[in-house]
């Protein structure tokens, strides 16, 4: 789907095969062309030098954009390819039995006495394997207590938002700002230590900033998240609070707002508000060397991918595509339509299954886009002869 069209989004997607022993790891990264990745953005996730690359064009209205595409050539016995094309791919993302999104707004909270015992169950550290331990346990707790968990654990996070915890910055232009990118993280610290620092970093919010912090820090309010989907399946909660840094208006003004990392609600790229504060805020990430354009945002929905096979003209062709899942809509189903409409675009048929990702995100700014992951003990040479399509 490529277009001459002024702002088409372009980019370059690479793919990269790491082989061990016993297992393989395909990783699709893609670059936009507006936001350049770091030099060494491969080299950090250890992946060597990319096996194939692939050069892409798309439209910023479209809701597809496909983003690789390779000819396998022709197949005689296609349901056999299919199969083990995508045979034993442990990294896409399983279709969920349950809905995506839960409402638990309205649930009570779960009162003090119940909820800062599960949280002292942390230990006080926000590590990977002390969360697993904690929902697991909620998840063994009846739906409705997992929601107020929910409830009370947004509503927590709610109550510590405050500037105060936002670093000053000053623009070159002299005009000063908050920079709230580690908000979460210092709220979440504050409530996985228990109740007393609680309590303590309500009292003086600035208490906050002499807290350690961990990677998972800003997790503790996604702990009943967990405890869902090892319950029901794949699903997010959705609560009374917001959890951005700004959101509690009762600490915040408003000229005082955050900057970074506080999702689309302050996002400087918000054509609805040209007021005095977005201005500002354009001209700071312009002093960032951030463009002042983003021509592949979109805040209408949330990114996925997908990867298929398509039959055309007597070959097969490998296709990764990004879609656009509006807001209220069912990401399985959407994916669906976008996938069956790139193949009747081509002028071919769906091949085997659909394999998708939720990358989470309305900003499409490059990185990581797709991953396979497969237990393998052929050697490299002959994984890339049976997994991978030359480049043409």
């Amino acid at each position: 789907m490529s277009t001459g069209e002024k702002n088409a989004i372009t980019g370059t997607t690479r793919r990269y095969v790491v082989k061990t022993a016993r297992l393989a790891r395909e990783v699709f990264i893609t670059e936009f062309d507006a936001y350049p990745l770091s030099p060494h953005y491969g080299n950090a996730w250890n992946l060597g030098n990319p096996v194939d690359e692939f050069r892409f064009e798309g439209r910023p209205s479209d809701d597809v954009v496909v983003i690789y595409r390779r000819q396998w050539g022709a197949e005689t016995d296609l349901d056999r390819f299919a199969g083990e094309t995508f045979a034993g791919n442990l990294a896409a993302d399983k279709e969920p039995s349950a809905p995506l999104t839960v409402d638990a707004s309205e649930s009570e909270q779960l009162l003090d006495a119940e909820f800062w015992p599960i949280i002292d169950m942390l230990g006080g550290k926000m590590w990977e394997k002390n969360i697993a331990q904690v929902s697991t346990y909620l998840s063994g707790r009846p739906d409705e207590f997992i929601l107020s968990f929910a409830q009370a654990a947004a509503h927590k996070m709610w109550e510590l938002d405050s500037p105060a915890i936002c670093k000053p910055a000053t623009g070159t232009d002299g005009v000063d700002y908050l920079d709230g990118r580690s908000s979460n993280h210092l709220r979440g610290a504050a409530i996985a230590a228990g109740r007393e620092t609680f309590e303590a970093a309500r009292d003086v919010p600035t208490s906050m900033l002499e807290l350690q912090l961990s990677d998972m820090s800003w997790a503790v309010r996604f702990i009943a998240d967990d405890a869902w989907r090892k319950k029901h399946g794949y699903a997010f909660l959705t609560t009374t609070w917001d959890g951005h840094p700004g959101s509690n208006r009762t600490l915040w003004d408003s000229e005082a707002r955050p900057v970074i990392g506080t999702g689309e609600r302050w996002d400087p790229w918000t054509e609805e508000d040209e007021s005095e504060s977005q201005l500002r805020l354009r001209k700071i990430y312009a002093e960032s060397g951030i463009p002042s354009e983003r021509p592949h945002y979109r805040e209408d929905g949330i990114w996925w991918t997908s990867r298929i096979l398509i039959l055309r003209a007597g070959t097969v062709e490998e296709c990764l595509l990004l879609s656009i899942v509006l807001n209220g809509e069912d990401g399985w189903e959407v994916t669906a339509a976008a996938c069956e409409m790139v193949a009747d675009h081509l002028g071919g048929a769906i091949v085997g299954p659909i394999e998708r990702h939720d990358l989470h995100t309305r900003h499409l700014q490059g990185g990581a886009m797709f991953a396979v992951r497969r237990r393998s003990s052929l050697p490299l040479d002959a994984y890339l002869r049976t997994y991978v399509p030359e480049s043409s």
